[in-house]
Formats: structure tokens, sequence, C-alpha cells
């Protein structure tokens, strides 16, 4: 048995790593973009509020994003592509544009820094 979970429904890119996958939970509805790196205790998941892609609660994981040992992205989310999000964070806003995104709530983004 494996110590993650990942929906047979959910929709995966290309080249996607899950590094160190333990307690990793990506939902049925959750669409990952290609090249995408997500470490362990990663969430991927509903709010419980609505059920199915019918209501609008997908999780759009864009191409070439990093996302943090146990963070979650919860309810009818998107992330652009290029966006980092940091360790422990909760995204539970929109993400548009290349971001860092770092903490909980709307007010934890910020512009992304090339390295």
């Amino acid at each position: 048995l494996s110590p993650s979970r990942s929906h047979p429904g959910a929709t995966i890119g290309k080249y996607v790593v899950v590094d160190h996958g333990t307690g990793v939970v990506i939902g049925e509805t959750a669409v990952v973009g290609d090249n995408v790196l997500i470490f362990q205790g990663v969430t991927l998941g509903g709010t419980g509020h609505n059920v199915g892609h019918k209501n609008g609660t997908t999780r759009t994981i864009g191409p070439n994003c990093i996302i943090g040992c146990n963070a979650c992205v919860l309810g009818n989310i998107t992330v652009a592509h290029d966006c980092r999000i940091g360790a422990n964070s909760v995204v539970n806003s929109q993400c548009h544009q290349p971001l860092l995104h770092a903490g909980r709530g709307p007010g934890a983004l910020r512009q992304a820094q090339d390295d």
C-alpha cells in the first residue's frame, strides 16, 4: 500500500514529480499541469461545499509549479504557471500570475523573484 492517494479521476500532466510522496492527496477533480514538483504532505482537495466538476470545484495547477511540503490547495482554485507554494501554506484564492504563495489566505501572495 502507498501512503499517498491520487484519485483515478485526477488529471496529471507529464513529468510531474512527487518527491517523498508520503501523505500526498490528489482529489478527483484536480488538474496538475506538466513539469510540476510536489513535495510530501500536499493536499489538492475540495472544501466539501460542492461535489464534482459540474459545480466548479476543480483545483488546477499550472505548468512548472512547485508545491512545498504540507501545503493545501483547497476549493475552486487556479494556480498559474511558474507559481511557487511554500511549505505549510494554504491556498484558497486564485493565483493568476507567477507568484510565491507563503502562509495562509489571499494576503500571502507576492510576485515571484528569479533565483
